[in-house]
């Protein structure tokens, strides 16, 4: 279902919260210094996961909420495919598109490209935890790599890396899934995310750039 910053806000259930532990196993190996999170439920809780492991104490920030998917929020894709099909072949078609009362990609991207700039100006030199979402992600790792941005380069002050113990998204019907910027951006969760950012990164087991921020899944 879509979740973003609506009324809703679910707690993960008790395979998230395994997930969780999961993940804050692998984010201890980061020797990360600072712990930042989504102030939404299901972050929240992966975040005092990986503060019990780490020590860490938690830095809430809602720059890293998920997007608003507005009068989508709660809705499966089937729901939102029978009700309103028009404006979800948009949705898959241009990043500028949002739904009723949410959030564009475009304009994520915006807030999101300032959450990142603020941490390199905040943490110089500094190993991150950030604790967000699917949606934040893919666009995080977007900006990072430097796709579709007018020089087409990966970005020279910060790379993205997420720990392997994310389990994969499961893409997109090919069928309704045009190969357009938007399409592109959230394919990022369809495949192994890991080697696929790393690669992209130039960043195979280690990173050949200095990483300032890393970033912790928590979103269906």
């Amino acid at each position: 279902k879509f979740s973003g910053t609506g009324s809703l806000d679910p707690e993960l259930m008790q395979e998230g919260l395994d997930q969780a532990e999961l993940v804050a196993a692998e984010c201890a190996k980061l020797k990360a210094e600072i712990l930042i999170s989504s102030p939404l439920n299901r972050t929240r809780q992966t975040a005092e996961a990986i503060s019990r492991k780490t020590g860490l104490e938690i830095l809430f920030d809602e720059s890293w909420f998920e997007l608003s998917f507005g009068s989508w929020d709660g809705k499966s894709l089937e729901e939102v495919k029978a009700e309103d099909p028009e404006g979800y072949q948009s949705w898959l078609n241009s990043s500028s598109f949002a739904p009723g009362g949410g959030e564009s990609y475009d304009e994520a991207s915006v807030r999101i490209e300032e959450a990142l700039e603020k941490l390199v100006a905040q943490y110089p030199g500094k190993n991150i935890i950030v604790v967000t979402h699917n949606g934040v992600i893919k666009t995080a790792a977007k900006i990072a790599i430097g796709r579709f941005t007018p020089k087409h380069q990966r970005h020279e002050k910060y790379c993205v890396r997420i720990p392997p113990a994310i389990k994969p998204i499961a893409a997109p019907p090919a069928e309704i899934a045009p190969i357009t910027p938007n399409a592109l951006a959230r394919s990022f969760g369809s495949v192994n995310t890991t080697e696929m950012i790393a690669s992209a990164a130039g960043a195979s087991a280690a990173p050949k750039t200095p990483c300032n921020a890393r970033a912790a899944n928590n979103s269906p």
